[in-house]
């Protein structure tokens, strides 16, 4: 296949992946008649990314079922959306106080899209690099994007969402740099991994 038409392809399973995962996100969220997530990962992870200020060194989520690093990609998105002013907490207005609830739910599921999106593309790059064809990367890429079960656990902040885009990125560079005996690119990508993982 041609490389453009091959980069036409990957836009467009990305477009089907982002579309897939947006559809729905907004499924349960904070209400006035409820101030929580249905789905119980979600208010652990949200409450233990609420433990932590990466920006003032405190790197303690005071949460260890689960791995740590999905946690602190949830607290950017967190801390993100409170600087731009999208989350505002600190108000007793009782409309505002679930508005912002609402807008940190959001902000925990679109990180757990986009983590679900790289993933669709590695995936992509994983077949591609595994059977040396770029349709095999393709038709992987495809079937991950509209699968339903990688669609649902990308919508929701759950322990699990960084782990699989990190165990995707370690096949990636395992296959790019494969030797006969552990290599330094192995282990720095180990590292963050078990770091994701921790809690499985």
């Amino acid at each position: 296949m041609k490389k453009a038409l091959v980069c036409l392809a990957v836009i467009g399973i990305i477009i089907l992946a982002i579309g897939l995962r947006i559809w729905g996100i907004g499924w349960g969220l904070p209400t006035a008649s409820h101030y929580y997530s249905y789905h119980p990962d979600e208010n652990v992870v949200l409450g233990a990314s609420r433990n932590i200020d990466l920006f003032n060194g405190q790197f303690d989520p005071k949460f260890y079922n689960y791995g740590s690093l999905y946690i602190y990609i949830v607290n950017i998105a967190v801390v993100t959306g409170a600087v731009s002013g999208y989350i505002n907490l600190d108000t007793k207005d009782s409309a505002s106080v679930i508005a912002g609830l609402s807008h940190m739910y959001l902000a925990g599921r679109l990180a757990a899209l986009l983590l679900g999106v790289l993933t669709v593309y590695l995936v992509f790059l994983l077949g591609r690099r595994a059977s040396g064809d770029r349709r095999v990367g393709l038709l992987a890429a495809l079937l991950f994007a509209i699968v339903p079960l990688h669609v649902n656990a990308f919508q929701i902040p759950r322990r699990g969402c960084a782990g699989d885009l990190l165990c995707d990125s370690y096949a990636h560079i395992r296959l790019t740099h494969i030797s006969g005996r552990p290599s330094i690119t192995g282990l720095c990508a180990g590292w963050p991994l078990c770091r994701a993982c921790g809690g499985h």
